[in-house]
């Protein structure tokens, strides 16, 4: 029996050495799966956290855009209510008196009297209309709607691609490309933000709240080291 036993072990080790060597070659160029596993993780977080990057730069372009967008939008309304009240509805009236005493008033003034009239309200109706020639009035109110408007259509394109959830890396760097340069065009075209009265923290000049907190005191300290730029710049369009 034992010789039995023995003979078909051999046997058995026969067969075993007997196989095709290239199974163990498989056996050990077959691919770790665990690894493979790990390496798609890691690949994932490093594009999840580009795509975080790119969509917190549109974030921060699109809070701008709306700041601008109200500040632009309040300096228009603030014009064309300058301009109209004070300068053309008091042109149009002083017209028409200077008219009035030109034509109407020969039966009751003298000719004298009625030039002397005529000739200050000419002169006070030229310095209004130097003032808002030197001012540009219609030019900043166009000016102001027009930037409202362009800082308000960025501001709902980045939102709406923004909520569009898009995966591909690549499109979300084209359209960060283009946001940002139409961002850096609007800027450049805009007439100049006052520091002093914008009322909101530009996004992109700090970046982290540390950083936040000393460009807000760095304007705090500017504006009260210079009071009369300041007072100036409440009372100045």
């Amino acid at each position: 029996m034992s010789k039995k036993i023995e003979l078909t072990v051999k046997e058995k080790m026969k067969e075993t050495n007997d196989e095709d060597p290239d199974s163990d070659i498989e056996k050990n160029n077959k691919p770790d799966i665990r690894n493979l596993i790990c390496l798609g993780e890691d690949t994932i977080k490093n594009i999840g956290k580009t795509k975080s990057d790119i969509d917190s730069i549109l974030l921060r372009i699109r809070k701008n855009c709306v700041f601008l967008s109200i500040y632009h939008n309040r300096k228009h309304h603030f014009y064309k209510n300058l301009l109209f009240c004070v300068f053309r509805i008091p042109l149009i009236v002083l017209s028409g008196l200077n008219s009035f005493f030109a034509v109407g008033m020969q039966n009751y003034l003298d000719q004298k009297t009625i030039s002397l009239l005529n000739a200050l309200v000419s002169l006070f109706c030229g310095i209004l209309t130097s003032i808002e020639l030197l001012w540009q009035l219609k030019d900043r109110v166009d000016q102001e709607l027009e930037s409202h408007k362009n800082f308000y259509k960025l501001s709902t394109d980045i939102f709406k691609f923004v909520k569009s959830n898009e995966s591909d890396l690549t499109k979300k760097n084209e359209f960060l490309t283009e946001i940002y340069n139409l961002y850096q065009k609007h800027i450049a075209t805009a007439n100049a933000i006052n520091v002093y009265r914008r009322g909101f923290i530009d996004e992109l000049e700090y970046t982290d709240n540390e950083d936040k907190g000393d460009v807000i005191e760095f304007i705090q300290k500017k504006r009260d080291k210079d009071l009369k730029i300041y007072y100036f710049s409440e009372c100045c369009i």
